[in-house]
């Protein structure tokens, strides 16, 4: 069963965890007011780690900026992490987002790791879903969605043992 999750305050102490990171790249972070959803802790804060470790490893030249929020939309709460560094292109999100997805360049390599594949799992573990929204060489918004009303799930169970605690 999942338990009450202040997402403010996992995504503060994953933040806290990789605060290293986020201070080698003079990132500027901004966490705006999240919700409290049904949930798994561990997988909602691996969830985070990876999605901001993700915007560390793909900055751009300019200084890093990271803004976290969420808005309520009818029955769903809409997260979403916004970088602007290099950005993903649109038509490469959904390969970018399959667990050992092959390349496309023919080179037969993995894709750069499984950090996005786990959050996809993670958010539809939670009855969400996951996507982006990238402005091409501005930036990424990597969103999300969980239910504001949680209703439990019949399929695609996951454990916080799956959780490795890995980074993108």
């Amino acid at each position: 069963p999942f338990d009450d999750v202040d997402l403010g305050k996992i995504c503060r102490e994953a933040c806290r965890r990789i605060g290293p990171q986020i201070e080698k790249a003079n990132a500027t972070l901004e966490i705006g007011e999240l919700p409290i959803v049904k949930g798994d802790a561990r997988l909602l804060m691996g969830l985070f780690e990876n999605l901001v470790d993700n915007a560390l490893k793909y900055r751009s030249e300019r200084p890093l900026e990271i803004r976290i929020r969420a808005t309520q939309k009818g029955e769903v709460w809409l997260c979403e992490v916004r970088d602007n560094g290099v950005g993903i292109a649109e038509e490469d999100f959904d390969e970018i987002v399959v667990m050992f997805a092959r390349g496309d360049d023919g080179s037969n390599t993995q894709s750069p790791g499984i950090g996005l594949p786990l959050c996809r799992k993670i958010t539809e573990y939670h009855g969400g879903r996951l996507w982006a929204d990238s402005g091409g060489d501005v930036g990424t918004t990597i969103c999300f969605s969980l239910p504001a009303s949680w209703r439990p799930r019949t399929h695609g169970k996951m454990t916080s043992s799956h959780q490795s605690g890995s980074t993108c």
